[in-house]
């Protein structure tokens, strides 16, 4: 009605960090709604310039099943580790991929990639890239992203994930 409104997300911090780390994005539960109200509280910092806004719908849901992936190798180098992950099969549809740490602070670049052969060699082939991130805000629930967008078909049974370390004050 345009004056009585109802509250679907509070003390979220909203933010972009100089390495790709960024919350711009806000959910609103499902419903029909004439009017929205985006209120910034700009206490802990100063006020911030925006240049626009968009609202996007909701896709309509397909049926999503979880897949148990198991870690097949890792290795440790100055600035990055780099995992090889076992799929299980292989010509899957991967949507995104999920990333499970008990981490309570921290960022992170990260680069996902799959084996191609190549005559008489074998090469990565880079699939996505993505930042992910556990932030928390003092007095406020911790913001984080540990899913990284893919949304294509991985060929094989092994997804590299390449995670890039640097020190960034958040």
């Amino acid at each position: 009605d345009g004056r009585s409104w109802e509250p679907f997300a509070q003390a979220r911090p909203i933010f972009r960090q100089p390495n790709g780390a960024s919350q711009l994005h806000l959910t609103i539960p499902p419903g029909l709604r004439p009017w929205l109200r985006l209120t910034v509280d700009d206490q802990r910092s100063p006020p911030i310039p925006f240049t626009g806004a968009i609202v996007h719908a909701a896709a309509e849901t397909t049926l999503t099943e979880f897949l148990p992936v198991t870690i097949a190798e890792r290795h440790e180098n100055p600035g990055s580790t780099r995992l090889t992950l076992n799929l299980g099969a292989a010509h899957l549809d991967v949507a995104n991929l999920l990333i499970e740490t008990s981490e309570p602070l921290f960022t992170r670049t990260v680069t996902l990639a799959v084996p191609q052969v190549l005559e008489d060699s074998i090469r990565e082939q880079t699939v996505a890239h993505g930042t992910i991130y556990r932030v928390a805000v003092e007095g406020q629930s911790a913001v984080a992203n540990l899913t990284v967008p893919l949304e294509t078909q991985v060929r094989s049974r092994e997804l590299l994930l390449l995670i890039q370390f640097h020190v960034c004050p958040l």
